[in-house]
């Protein structure tokens, strides 16, 4: 969680660098691409996101995780085109959504009972 928090909170800032481009293998996915200074965020990401894929038990949490980061991508891929003020609400509704599916997919693997996210995450 905290390498696609720190993901996110790089992308929003005002003086972060980032383009995008096409996913070569499918082109309806954007993804975006850092200067020295973002590469280490995208970095963390990808090697915490290969971590979730070798722990995790159940495809479930594989699935969502990989929806997070997808959801963190999208981001990252707006802002290439718009300010930290102007990325669309329901870029970051889909990350909130793929955020909430995670965190109950992990709670499941570990046998914690479910949790309220829409209490937990009001301000979000």
């Amino acid at each position: 969680m905290s390498a696609y928090r720190q993901f996110v909170a790089f992308a929003m800032e005002p003086g972060a660098k980032i383009t995008a481009k096409p996913n070569p293998r499918n082109a309806s996915k954007i993804l975006p691409f850092f200067d020295e200074q973002g590469r280490p965020y995208k970095e963390r990401l990808e090697a915490a996101a290969v971590r979730v894929l070798v722990v995790s038990e159940s495809s479930d949490t594989m699935r969502t995780s990989n929806d997070v980061v997808e959801g963190v991508r999208r981001i990252a891929a707006a802002r290439a085109t718009h300010s930290e003020t102007d990325v669309p609400d329901d870029v970051f509704a889909s990350f909130f959504s793929a955020q909430t599916a995670f965190l109950s997919a992990v709670r499941r693997d570990l046998d914690l009972p479910e949790a309220s996210w829409e209490t937990i995450f009001r301000n979000d």
